[in-house]
């Protein structure tokens, strides 16, 4: 089915089954499947059934904000106080700090044109993942804030980095800070 036709069916059986549920992020996958985020955990929605993924499906907070998957097909959700969850192959995982990931609040995926996976955080900076390792870029690395709101890489591969305090460019491992007009 296509997409469009698939979202339209969908849009009466989602208006009653959502009821009670804030979303605050979704997408739709390659497969059709409709991923949402919200405080009671993640919704799937296909072939006109809704599940729930909760803690006792293993996930390691109910409380999601944000949804992404990247090129490999896999799927990320942040959350507020577990933070990275990947979806791969069936299986859910949780991202912390004994993998490099030394924040508890996601607030945005972006991926660049090498396949790295960018995670802007509420509370920890900016994460990279590239090769299964974490680097960390926060106010130590010379970024304006770890609060980070936007991630975008331009042609030339710098990248972007919007938070609290301003914008940052980064080019290579050099950060260069804009924080007045």
């Amino acid at each position: 089915e296509s997409p469009a036709r698939y979202s339209s069916q969908a849009i009466p059986v989602l208006r009653e089954k959502l009821s009670g549920y804030a979303v605050k992020d979704s997408f739709l996958d390659a497969s059709g499947t409709l991923w949402m985020t919200t405080q009671r955990g993640l919704l799937r929605f296909a072939r006109g059934a809704l599940a729930r993924l909760t803690t006792a499906d293993g996930l390691p907070v109910d409380d999601l904000q944000t949804a992404f998957q990247d090129r490999d097909g896999n799927l990320w959700f942040g959350s507020l106080g577990g933070g990275v969850i990947r979806h791969a192959a069936g299986e859910i995982s949780s991202l912390g700090p004994s993998q490099g990931f030394a924040a508890a609040q996601v607030a945005l995926f972006y991926e660049d044109r090498e396949g790295s996976l960018w995670i802007g955080t509420d509370d920890g900076g900016l994460h990279r993942l590239k090769d299964g390792k974490f680097l960390v870029i926060g106010k130590p690395e010379g970024l304006s804030d770890d609060l980070v709101w936007a991630i975008f890489e331009d042609r030339a591969g710098d990248v972007w980095i919007g938070t609290d305090s301003g914008l940052n460019r980064l080019r290579g491992r050099e950060i260069r800070r804009y924080t007045k007009a």
